[in-house]
């Protein structure tokens, strides 16, 4: 007798019913219009492949962008913890990007500004726009090794469907 592996192997759906071109018989309006269970599964299961592949390349060309900046590119999350750190932040702040990640973001600045530093970050997060930081204001960087270095820092946020990230851009302004 015949064996079946579940209901999908002997059921067939029904995946549109646009009118066919003047002259198509019927059997053939059947056969386009009836997918055998498995096959819509098969079909679903290469369109997805086809989708992740093109997210993954988009993902990729992302990180070349932001690897290849010539500033510093640090992102936050919604508690304030270093979320991107590209290879331009190891060099101007002396850290791995290892060490920096999940760390809260006031390690980069002097320790006398940190606690303003916070304040500022929640006040950004409570109206987050693409804007220059400390116009006006001399901006400090901290190296991991504790030296100072002015900064010029532009901010802006994104938000996906459960988290915000405010992304710095940040130029180390000693060679200036």
């Amino acid at each position: 007798g015949m064996h079946y592996i579940g209901m999908g192997a002997a059921s067939c759906f029904l995946v549109g019913s646009a009118p066919l071109a003047a002259g198509a018989t019927d059997s053939l309006r059947q056969i386009l219009i009836l997918i055998p269970g498995p096959l819509l599964l098969l079909a679903g299961m290469i369109i997805g492949v086809i989708v992740s592949r093109r997210m993954q390349r988009s993902a990729e060309a992302m990180r070349g962008l932001i690897e290849s900046a010539p500033d510093a590119i640090v992102s936050i999350d919604q508690n304030g913890r270093i979320c991107v750190f590209n290879r331009q932040a190891e060099v101007i702040f002396g850290r791995d990007r290892g060490e920096a990640l999940g760390l809260p973001l006031e390690i980069l600045v002097p320790e006398r500004f940190r606690k303003a530093h916070v304040q500022h970050r929640a006040g950004y997060s409570d109206a987050p726009r693409i804007r220059p930081m400390g116009v006006g204001v001399g901006l400090w960087g901290q190296r991991k090794d504790g030296k100072e270095f002015p900064v010029d820092i532009s901010l802006s946020s994104s938000k996906t469907e459960s988290v915000t990230f405010v992304t710095s851009i940040i130029r180390d302004l000693t060679e200036k």
